[in-house]
């Protein structure tokens, strides 16, 4: 209907259109509430640069002692790490369940920093910070995510998140990206990737004095040489996050065969990205991999029937290996 109340045909092509214009509409409304954070006083974004966590720069864990830290992932090996990485340095940690309560959590515990996963179900962490913005909270945001392409990083300066960081990390990579967020160290943001031991590869065994057991790729299925340093020498939490990590993986793996098998290219690349990313924290190279893989194949539509066999082998080698490391 016009101005003048007469009822006006659209095109389903025009309809498009207007659809196309209101997209565009609603991302320059996101990158006029990031603006507008920066001129209240928060970091400008810069282009995110990759460094490896061995050539990250030492940083004082003083700088973000004390903080108050909101840590958002749908995984419970990553959120669990996190906690414990945070709790070490000081941090007082928030933990909610989702992007939705973590949009609540931001405006009632009023915290210093927010850690977001960027995908989770339900409500995203790309949403979620949007929801945030839009709610008039200015703090920080840090997007930890295993996806760090080209993609994905282009969508957080939109959203208004400041800085992104890779799973996996270390204390130090975690430090280094919320000292810069909050304007306290260098500006330059980190993308961090597997980290590595700093007496050799990642699966040396001069940090474990186990080797570690790998599969038919010749890839890693546990690696504990890099969990264990990845979380500092306790092995008291490797042996933690290796409980969470089997108590979660068989439903990881019907998720992605169920998608395999309906045929579900955008479901398998959520779940594949799940799995992606626990096993990357826990040392599962091997799993790793392959749900990379995956995941790749379901960004682009395409399920592979022999995945799903591929991925049942991998998964009872990574959890024979961890039961014997666990029995050890």
């Amino acid at each position: 209907m016009d101005a003048d109340g007469v009822f006006v045909r659209v095109s389903a092509r025009e309809r498009q259109r207007i659809g196309q214009l209101e997209r565009s509409l609603d991302d320059m409304a996101a990158e006029v509430e990031r603006l507008q954070g920066e001129l209240v006083g928060l970091p400008a974004s810069p282009p995110v640069a990759e460094v490896t966590p061995s050539a990250a720069p030492n940083v004082d864990p003083k700088l973000v002692h004390g903080l108050r830290v909101l840590v958002v992932d749908d995984q419970p090996v990553n959120r669990t790490l996190a906690e414990a990485m945070l709790r070490d340095l000081g941090c007082e940690v928030v933990i909610p369940a989702n992007g939705e309560e973590a949009v609540a959590k931001v405006q009632a515990t009023a915290p210093d920093l927010v850690l977001m996963d960027c995908h989770m179900p339900g409500m995203s962490g790309i949403e979620a910070a949007r929801a945030i913005r839009k709610a008039g909270q200015r703090q920080p945001i840090v997007t930890v995510s295993a996806d760090v392409s080209a993609e994905n990083r282009a969508q957080v300066p939109a959203s208004g998140m400041q800085r992104v960081l890779g799973k996996p990390f270390l204390s130090r990579d975690h430090v280094q990206a919320m000292a810069a967020a909050l304007g306290r160290t260098s500006p330059t943001p980190i993308v961090v990737s597997a980290p590595t031991p700093a007496n050799g590869p990642a699966a040396s065994p001069v940090t474990s004095g186990e080797p570690a057991a790998t599969g038919g790729d010749g890839l890693p299925v546990f690696d504990s040489a890099t969990v264990l340093h990845l979380v500092g020498g306790k092995r008291e939490l490797v042996v933690r996050l290796v409980h969470l990590f089997l108590e979660q993986i068989d439903t990881s793996v019907a998720a992605i065969t169920a998608a395999l098998q309906a045929g579900d290219a955008a479901a398998q690349e959520r779940a594949a990205h799940g799995l992606k990313g626990s096993a990357a924290v826990i040392g599962a190279q091997g799993l790793r991999e392959l749900a990379a893989r995956i995941e790749r194949e379901g960004r682009d539509g395409r399920c592979r029937p022999d995945d799903e066999a591929a991925l049942r082998r991998i998964t009872a080698a990574t959890v024979e290996a961890m039961r014997a490391y666990l029995a050890g």
